[in-house]
């Protein structure tokens, strides 16, 4: 390799690369955990385990609409709006049915229920609200976690 500069240079970048991308890794990877936990911390101090799925969803709604004093920011537009913290604890998110339906399935599946996101799309084929399903009893149920119904 000594007679070969550029390999060399080559060699050092790739693994300059693989170090960086590895660590990128390992962060996102405690990114994930730490996230999945304090969902799953939130999810516990709202969701009776106990409870049947429909009481779950109620439980949830009922958070949402009647939870404690959220915090409030005079710009929303400069917050994560898929950061779950973020989501979770700001009014002004929990307003908007995307960002609702976002925190609606956080919190569904942290409590074991099985959800998803419902795009409901115009002719044009533009989303014109997002909602949620609910796996209950085989049956997808419409949750639409924006107006806690």
């Amino acid at each position: 390799m000594k007679g070969y500069p550029m390999i060399r240079v080559c060699w050092y970048l790739a693994n300059i690369f693989l170090a960086i991308s590895l660590g990128l890794v390992l962060y996102s990877a405690g990114w994930e955990f730490s996230t999945r936990s304090y969902l799953k911390g939130f999810s516990d101090a709202i969701i009776p385990f106990s409870d049947d799925p429909e009481e779950k969803v109620e439980a949830i709604l009922t958070w949402m609409q009647h939870g404690p004093v959220r915090r409030t920011t005079e710009d929303p537009d400069a917050l994560d709006a898929r950061n779950p913290q973020d989501t979770l604890n700001y009014r002004q998110l929990l307003e908007v049915c995307g960002t609702a339906s976002n925190a609606f399935v956080n919190l569904a599946q942290s409590s074991g229920l099985h959800a998803r996101r419902l795009l409901l799309l115009d002719k044009n084929r533009q989303t014109k609200h997002v909602v949620v399903e609910v796996l209950i009893d085989n049956r997808w149920i419409v949750v639409d976690p924006s107006h806690h119904t």
